[in-house]
């Protein structure tokens, strides 16, 4: 049964709004392609919301590398964090939705995380900019809200995500049903890597115009995430307040990261302790200018690259417990939060 919705003009006067279905998910799709704030970013993550770079309509993904594309996905978007969110959607009459989506959206992102690199999705989001006469140097300027952008260090990180399974996967229709939200929760509580959710879109016509109200689902207070991300809230937080001096140096708390590979990472800073150096910088898309190569991360970025080269892992840390300054405070701990490991 359809929905309704009132509008209260200034008499006092009640504007009902019928809910519309959409005619196609095509239209569903172009509409998030041009208002992706749709995806309501602060329903997503109340204590730091989502802001959103769409990078492409009907991404491609292939089997293997190098190989042209077998499926197209809806919407590749990415967050101020660099966590690639892949987007698919659906509309409730759809009969793919009740199950069928599921295994279709972990499918694209399996492979997807093993052929897209760094350079296909840049060149993807320049192609994009370029159809819709953009520039894509103030779109990622604007998402990450500084004057300056690296281009190429923004799309590494994304693909280092992307390469650790540390993503996000959206189903949005205009009605979600039980079986898919079940589906959804059940996913949340296994998978602390990967976040999955669904949004529902719905849209009410009157004489008044068009009202859209979207609604987040499947968040699961229980899920071993929340803790994660809530941590990632240390880098603004000392940014914004000053406390740390560009070039301060900092060193990885190894018993802050996983215990089976602690060993295995102590080893090879010992073979050469610049491996386990940093220095800070006062810059939200980079604060980490890594010691052993001169680039710039993020504090879960820079750790995960650390436990990539030494254990051959990339596993979801709090990167901000993982560095510390010389007087043994975290991060994390500057930022307020309390100390782990």
């Amino acid at each position: 049964m359809a929905e309704r919705i009132y509008l209260r003009g200034e008499g006092g006067e009640l504007e009902p709004l019928e809910e519309e279905r959409f005619s196609t998910e095509d239209d569903l799709q172009k509409l998030l392609a041009n208002h992706p704030e749709l995806l309501d970013g602060e329903q997503v993550w109340p204590e730091n919301p989502r802001r959103w770079l769409l990078i492409s309509r009907e991404m491609g993904i292939s089997e293997k590398p190098e190989e042209s594309a077998r499926w197209s996905l809806d919407l590749l978007l990415v967050d101020q964090d660099r966590i690639p969110t892949l987007v698919e959607c659906k509309r409730s009459t759809n009969a793919e939705i009740r199950r069928t989506v599921v295994g279709q959206l972990l499918e694209y992102a399996a492979h997807a995380s093993e052929t897209w690199t760094a350079e296909v999705m840049r060149e993807r989001f320049e192609a994009h900019c370029e159809e819709v006469g953009d520039d894509s140097a103030a779109r990622l300027a604007a998402l990450l809200q500084t004057d300056e952008v690296d281009m190429e260090s923004f799309f590494q990180e994304v693909a280092r995500n992307l390469d650790a399974r540390h993503m996000r996967l959206l189903f949005v229709a205009d009605k979600v049903p039980d079986e898919l939200l079940r589906v959804i929760e059940f996913l949340n509580r296994q998978m602390p890597d990967i976040e999955v959710l669904a949004i529902t879109i719905k849209q009410f016509s009157g004489n008044a115009g068009q009202t859209l109200v979207p609604r987040v689902l499947g968040r699961v207070a229980s899920s071993p995430r929340l803790r994660l991300r809530r941590e990632t809230n240390a880098v603004p937080k000392l940014i914004e307040a000053g406390i740390l001096a560009d070039g301060t140096q900092l060193e990885l708390r190894v018993e802050a990261l996983p215990l089976a590979a602690r060993e295995r990472v102590s080893a090879w800073i010992e073979e050469k302790p610049n491996r386990g150096r940093a220095k800070w910088h006062n810059d939200k898309q980079g604060p980490l200018e890594w010691v052993e190569d001169e680039q710039f991360y993020s504090p879960t970025g820079l750790a995960q690259e650390i436990l990539h080269r030494a254990a051959d892992q990339r596993p979801p840390i709090a990167g901000p417990q993982a560095w510390r300054l010389e007087s043994g405070e975290s991060l994390a701990e500057l930022a307020g939060f309390p100390k782990r490991g």
